[in-house]
C-alpha cells in the first residue's frame, strides 16, 4: 500500500527542511517543545492518517526491505506494535562507541527474544512500528524520559500484543564519547526508574505474569550504580578504618560473591552465543562490562533523582564530540580511583591484613573499569 515519510522537528531547522525537500518527504514542525519526542509524535498523529506509524531516530538508516520484514505481523488485529532489532555501525569511531555497542548485544539478542516469548517485547524508540488506533486508545505516546518504555507498558496493559523482529534492519550510531554516553544513560536510567516507581505499579494488575517479570527485570538493571557505590564505599571504609575482624568478614563476602559474578557473566555469554543473529560477532564483552560499571555515578544519580522526584529535562544524545566538556563527567571516577588506591596501599600492606591477595583482586576489579574509562576518554579527547 501507499505510505508517506515525514521528518519531525520541534523547532524549525532550515537544514532539516532542505533535507526533507531533497528526499521528497514531508516536514512537520510545531510551535512548542512540550513532551519532546512524545510531543512530536502526538502532534504528527493529528496531522497524518496512516494506519501504521513507523518511527526512526535520525541516525538510523532503514534497509529497503524493512517494511516487508515487519508489516506482516499486523495481520493479527491484536498486535499493537512491532519492534525491530537495533544495531550500531560506528565501532571504529572510538573505544567508547565499540563498548557502547557491545552493551546492547545482550539486550537486543537473547533478552529481547526472551521478552518476546513472554509477550513483553518493548518499544525502543527507533525501528518501531505502531498501530495508530492502539496509540489513540491509550491517549497517545506517553511523555517522559523513557517515553518508549512507558508507552509499551500502557499498550500491554491495554491488552495489545507486541512482536520483536530479531533482524538488523536499520543500523544506527552508538554514543562515541563520554559526554554522549553519560547523557544518554542519565536520561534512560532516570526515565526507567520513573516508570518503575509510577506507572508500573499502577498497571501491575493489568499485565500478565510474563510481562510483570520482564518489566521488573528490565527496570532494575540500572541499580548496578547504587550497588557499585555501596561495594566501593564498604571496601574503602573497611581497608582504611576497619578492624581485622571486619577485613576477614569482607574477605568472606568476596569469596562468596566472586563465583556468583563469574557464573552470571558466563550465563550471559552462553545466552548470547545461543540466541544471537548470525551477523552478530561474539566478543568477550569486557569492554561493555567495564563501561557499564564505570557509569555508576550516572546510575546512582538517576536513582536519587527518581526517588526524590527531581526533574530532568529531555536531552537528545549528542552525536558530535566536544572534548573540552568530557572531563566534567569523570570527577567521581577519578575520586573513586584515588580512594581505592589509597585503601589498597594503607590496608593491604604490613602483617595486619590476612589473605591480602583476595582483597587486592577485589580492589583491582573495582578500580580497573574506571581507570580504563579515564584512559580511553583521554585518548578520545586528543
Amino acid at each position: 500500500g501507499e505510505h508517506r515519510s515525514w521528518l519531525l522537528d520541534d523547532g524549525d531547522d532550515p537544514g532539516l527542511a532542505r533535507l526533507a525537500e531533497r528526499l521528497g518527504v514531508g516536514y512537520l514542525t510545531r510551535a512548542d517543545r512540550v513532551g519532546a519526542k512524545a510531543g512530536n509524535i502526538n502532534a504528527a498523529l493529528e496531522r497524518t492518517d496512516g494506519d501504521i506509524v513507523v518511527i526512526f531516530d535520525l541516525d538510523h538508516a532503514p534497509a529497503p526491505e524493512f517494511l516487508e520484514r515487519t508489516l506482516g505481523h499486523f495481520r493479527d488485529p491484536a498486535v499493537g506494535f512491532v519492534q525491530a532489532m537495533l544495531t550500531f555501525e560506528n565501532d571504529d569511531q572510538s573505544w567508547i562507541a565499540r563498548a557502547a555497542r557491545e552493551t546492547t548485544l545482550d539486550f537486543f539478542n537473547p533478552v529481547s527474544v526472551g521478552m518476546d516469548r513472554l509477550g513483553s517485547a518493548t518499544l525502543i524508540g527507533s525501528n518501531a512500528l505502531i498501530r495508530r488506533e492502539a496509540l489513540r486508545s491509550i491517549g497517545g505516546y506517553r511523555p517522559g524520559l523513557a517515553e518508549d518504555l512507558a508507552t509499551s507498558v500502557e499498550l500491554h496493559a491495554d491488552g495489545r500484543k507486541s512482536v520483536y523482529v530479531a533482524e538488523p534492519l536499520a543500523p544506527g550510531l552508538a554514543p562515541a564519547d563520554t559526554r554522549a554516553w553519560f547523557t544518554q544513560q542519565l536520561k534512560w536510567a532516570r526515565g526507567v526508574f520513573e516508570v518503575m516507581l509510577t506507572s508500573f505499579p499502577r498497571l501491575w494488575k493489568r499485565l500478565g505474569w510474563g510481562q510483570r517479570l520482564s518489566y521488573a527485570a528490565r527496570m532494575t538493571y540500572y541499580w548496578i550504580g547504587p550497588v557499585a557505590i555501596v561495594h566501593m564505599g564498604f571496601t574503602v571504609g573497611i581497608l582504611l578504618a576497619g578492624e581485622k575482624l571486619a577485613r576477614l568478614d569482607l574477605r568472606q563476602y568476596i569469596v562468596h560473591i566472586l563465583p556468583l559474578v563469574v557464573v552470571a557473566f558466563a550465563i550471559r555469554l552462553t545466552a548470547l552465543a545461543c540466541w544471537r543473529h548470525r551477523t552478530v560477532r561474539m566478543t568477550p564483552q569486557w569492554r561493555a562490562a567495564f563501561l557499564v560499571y564505570a557509569t555508576w555515578p550516572i546510575y546512582t544519580l538517576a536513582w536519587i533523582m527518581a526517588v526524590l522526584r527531581l526533574p530532568l529535562g529531555f536531552r537528545p544524545t549528542p552525536k558530535r564530540s566536544e572534548a573540552r566538556r568530557q572531563w566534567n563527567w569523570l570527577a567521581p571516577q577519578m575520586l573513586a580511583s584515588v580512594l581505592i588506591a589509597a585503601a589498597m596501599v594503607f590496608g593491604l600492606t604490613g602483617a595486619r591484613t590476612t589473605h591480602a591477595e583476595i582483597l587486592l583482586l577485589f580492589c583491582l576489579l573495582q578500580a580497573g573499569p574506571q581507570i580504563v574509562l579515564l584512559w580511553q576518554s583521554a585518548k578520545t579527547t586528543t
